[in-house]
């Protein structure tokens, strides 16, 4: 059954439409454009130096791993603190975009 989400038309028939895979891997800046202003001016005010320290890995990176697990976990520290609300992780860790790489 021909579905066009999934197929496309070519001559003789259907195919597959190829699937790209996930992008994982975004530049730093990409991923600081990922935060609210707001966000931003809270990491760099905090006096919490656990928060430096990650701001610090995440300048001192070439780019950001969405699935490196020392980054989720700061994610969840971040959230702990109040600089970011719980539903801002699923956010911030979603697939890249071409753009952002």
């Amino acid at each position: 059954m021909f579905d066009d989400s999934i197929h496309e038309r070519v001559e003789g028939g259907y195919q597959l439409k190829p699937v790209m895979p996930a992008i994982r891997k975004i530049t730093k800046g990409a991923f600081r454009r990922r935060l609210t202003f707001d966000e931003k001016v809270a990491i760099k005010e905090s006096a919490d130096p656990a928060v430096k320290v990650l701001e610090e890995d995440l300048l001192a990176s070439s780019f950001v791993d969405l699935d490196f697990q020392p980054l989720s976990s700061g994610l969840d520290y971040l959230i702990g603190v109040g600089i970011l609300a719980p539903e801002r992780k699923a956010q911030l860790l979603q697939d890249g975009t071409p753009d952002e790489q």
